[in-house]
């Protein structure tokens, strides 16, 4: 089993890479295959490509990455794939889609049916396979 990067927390898996000679935090995921998924993914993209995405402990809201610069993403593994839910040009956007996915626990097909009752338009959503490759 591929373990390279991760490492166990208590209950959860972590990511940890050194880039430059300096270890940078990727994420603390509740499943080893959560954490397989996500290492993978920032391989592919290139970790060096990653670190303003990646998933800062503490300053960062549950599901959502990014800057202001590239824009909120929020995305969440589901059934073992990084679902994509929408880029947003701020964290109040991105938090507010947030709300609305767990209100239809997290159902793409749901969430897009409430917005187009709510005359939104339907978001994009991309799902990343477990070879990192997006769908």
């Amino acid at each position: 089993m591929d373990m390279r990067f991760i490492r166990k927390t208590g209950s959860n898996w972590r990511i940890d890479k050194v880039i430059n000679h300096k270890k940078y935090y990727f994420g603390t995921y509740p499943t080893l295959s959560d954490a397989m998924i996500m290492r993978d993914y920032f391989e592919y993209k290139g970790w060096e490509n990653c670190l303003n995405e990646r998933l800062e402990h503490g300053n960062k809201a549950e599901y959502i990455t990014g800057d202001s610069e590239r824009g909120f993403e929020l995305r969440k593994i589901i059934d073992g794939e990084c679902i994509h839910f929408g880029l947003f040009h701020s964290l109040e956007e991105a938090k507010k889609e947030r709300e609305k996915a767990k209100k239809c626990n997290w159902d793409l097909e749901l969430l897009c049916e409430l917005d187009e009752t709510n005359g939104n338009p339907q978001y994009l959503t991309k799902k990343l396979n477990n070879a990192g490759v997006w769908l």
